[in-house]
C-alpha cells in the first residue's frame, strides 16, 4: 500500500508542477477517506514540504 500511495503523491506533485506558475500552493487539503490516513497524510506533506490541513 505504501507504495501505491507514494505513487500517487508523486503524481500530484508533478501535476502542481504543470499549474501557472504564479499559482502557489500554500497548504493541502485532504477530504475522504485519504484524510482518515495519517501514513499518506505525513507522506503528502513531506513530498509537497508543505503543510497538511485536515480542515478547510
Amino acid at each position: 500500500m505504501r507504495s501505491q500511495y507514494s505513487g500517487i503523491t508523486f503524481s500530484l506533485k508533478d501535476s502542481q508542477c504543470l499549474l501557472d506558475p504564479k499559482h502557489e500552493l500554500k497548504r493541502l487539503v485532504p477530504v475522504g477517506g485519504v484524510a482518515k490516513n495519517a501514513v499518506w497524510i505525513q507522506m503528502q506533506a513531506s513530498v509537497f514540504n508543505m503543510r497538511v490541513s485536515l480542515t478547510c
